[in-house]
């Protein structure tokens, strides 16, 4: 009885802390879609013991203020309850005063995927010799490479009482607890840019009056390889 009351009072005491923390910090609405992931990472066994949802949960608790967006009645904000809101609640789910947030980094398709597919046995990543990612499922290591395992509880499972928390932000954080666990910087995972050359118009448009002076049959014996031509029209 003394731990299932424990986990109840730390499921309070997160949800008011996570609240009044970002309204202090922002003077805006935490979103019922980002609360989940947060609420999870302090009381992992949330879900346990709410077990029709987050939004349920304060429906039956009163413990924050639950506001619906006003042309958006899916989206829904959250502030304290000493919270003093004035009668246009829209400003407060606008995000220009929330903290400094940073792009998550583009990885990899493969090995975005080897975080969400599941493990039949063992899970290993690498790099090959051109730079892409390789993601093996093997009953051991493979030889002759410098490899990593992903362990089943590195995946990021879909959660049905998640309220609609931002899967794309949770499978960020496992792959991040991952790369610092194996001691390794995102760098060597990230999608490489696709080379989009710069055109220079006045050489395109100077090539093209030159082949209109030649004849028709001149015009025909032509040939320029396409990374030649797109190394004349990109210089300056």
């Amino acid at each position: 009885m003394t731990s299932q009351k424990s986990v109840e009072d730390s499921i309070r005491d997160t949800l008011i802390n996570l609240v009044e923390n970002n309204w202090n910090q922002t003077e805006q609405f935490i979103l019922m879609s980002k609360i989940g992931v947060l609420l999870k990472r302090a009381v992992p066994s949330y879900q346990d013991h709410i077990k029709d949802g987050i939004k349920e949960y304060l429906r039956l608790n009163p413990i924050v203020k639950v506001v619906s967006h006003p042309n958006i009645p899916e989206k829904i904000g959250l502030a304290p309850l000493s919270a003093n809101l004035s009668g246009n609640v829209e400003e407060y789910f606008n995000k220009k005063n929330s903290p400094k947030t940073y792009n998550n980094p583009i990885y990899q398709q493969v090995f975005w995927d080897a975080f969400i597919n599941k493990i039949p046995d063992r899970r290993f990543i690498y790099i090959d010799t051109s730079g892409d990612v390789v993601s093996i499922d093997s009953h051991s290591e493979p030889n002759d490479t410098q490899s990593y395992e992903i362990l089943k509880s590195d995946l990021s499972i879909e959660d049905k009482f998640d309220d609609g928390s931002d899967k794309i932000e949770r499978l960020h954080s496992k792959i991040s607890d991952w790369l610092t666990r194996n001691k390794l910087t995102a760098q060597p995972f990230l999608k490489q840019k696709k080379y989009v050359p710069t055109i220079n118009s006045k050489n395109l448009f100077l090539i093209r009056d030159l082949i209109q002076t030649l004849s028709t049959e001149e015009q025909s014996r032509i040939y320029i390889p396409l990374d030649i031509l797109i190394k004349l029209i990109g210089k300056n």
